[in-house]
């Protein structure tokens, strides 16, 4: 209850509702459906990514999840220590790897994304987010994915 009552507070909402959905809370507030996010990194790496999804933004992006801004002009809230966001709920689903439209289209956003992404630099007051140290453990996963996408492919030319 107290953490709902300071996210009111900080971000000027009044929560009619709060649902876990996939490692986020989806509310129902005044303000409309939003996501709220509890961040595990601190401030400075946030304030990199909020000035990474604003870079993207300006740069005619917008398929992305636009921070909210609190009573401070601050993307997050701190409640008992621990940092949230907030921003619009967006509806959607995975990508269907089996449906290779999809998968083309995803490409294409994935491309849109990167070119918007050209120029960023960080704020000041920011750090940057690196899993450097955890290059093996996601270099693996993302081995792991590829291969079953391949798998996938080639079960479909069959």
């Amino acid at each position: 209850m107290m953490r709902e009552f300071e996210i009111e507070r900080q971000f000027n909402i009044k929560i009619e509702s709060i649902k876990p959905n996939k490692g986020v809370y989806h509310l129902k507030t005044n303000k409309g459906e939003k996501c709220l996010k509890k961040i595990n990194y601190g401030a400075q790496k946030l304030l990199f990514v909020y000035g990474a999804k604003e870079h993207l933004i300006s740069n005619g992006y917008t398929k992305i999840d636009r921070y909210d801004l609190n009573t401070d002009g601050e993307p997050y809230a701190i409640v008992n220590e621990d940092l949230y966001t907030l921003s619009q709920w967006i509806p959607g689903r995975e990508c269907d790897f089996y449906n290779m439209e999809e998968v083309a289209l995803a490409s294409k956003n994935l491309a849109m994304l990167h070119i918007a992404s050209k120029g960023y630099e960080p704020p000041e007051n920011s750090k940057l987010k690196s899993d450097l140290g955890r290059w093996p453990h996601l270099m693996e996963k993302r081995i792991k994915a590829l291969d079953k996408m391949r798998d996938m492919i080639r079960d479909e030319q069959i």
